[in-house]
């Protein structure tokens, strides 16, 4: 379905920009309501950009993984801000709910020396537990956006999902929780046995009031 040329491809497949605009015309021919589910791969290591393909300025703190950051980073801006303006100009943005989020953390533990310059503090255990976190969009047609200050993971993302849809899950074995239900729990697992929660914060042997 996709012009997989060299210009227009890096890393694992195609560039964000052109992927987002040779999926439109599929989403338009689609039959609704449809589900559809995007992988970006240009904010993804080492992210390093092509020429022409972003003017940002890359960051300047001696480790290029985190300088090229910030211009992939941009670059994944601009591609989504194309994507919104493309939905809008098909129509389908009216009737189209989007949810955005980080599939994992950004940078490695590896580049801890040049994010403790970003960061302006040394980071320890703790502050590489809280460095996992991602960000999570929800844009619904005809809701009021805010701000929601919550511990959650990616398992709690189709719960809630599910539920603005207005979908019971009752019948359904799920390892999350809807983060918009006031009886959401605000505990993040980790893969390894360490956790986050509002109030502590488990890594290794060490716990975090």
């Amino acid at each position: 379905y996709y012009d997989m040329n060299e210009q227009d491809t890096k890393n694992y497949g195609l560039k964000d920009k052109p992927f987002f605009k040779e999926s439109m015309p599929i989403l338009k021919n689609m039959k609704q309501p449809f589900y559809s589910k995007f992988i970006t791969l240009s904010n993804h290591f080492p992210f390093g950009m092509d020429e022409g393909d972003t003017d940002f300025e890359p960051g300047d703190f001696g480790d290029s993984v985190v300088d090229n950051y910030f211009q992939s980073a941009h670059y994944l801006d601009e591609a989504i801000e194309q994507f919104f303006n493309d939905l809008k100009k098909s129509g389908l943005y009216d009737n189209t709910v989007v949810i955005m989020y980080g599939d994992h953390y950004g940078i490695s533990e590896n580049h801890n020396e040049a994010m403790e310059k970003v960061t302006g503090q040394k980071i320890g255990d703790y502050e590489n537990a809280q460095l996992m976190r991602v960000p999570l969009f929800i844009h619904v047609p005809g809701v009021k956006g805010g701000q929601i200050h919550k511990y959650s993971g990616e398992v709690d993302v189709a719960p809630t999902l599910l539920h603005l849809l207005g979908d019971d899950t009752k019948n359904y074995l799920m390892s999350g929780s809807d983060i918009l239900s006031k009886n959401f729990k605000e505990l993040v697992p980790f893969r390894n046995g360490d956790f986050v929660s509002k109030d502590y914060t488990k890594v290794g042997n060490n716990y975090y009031s």
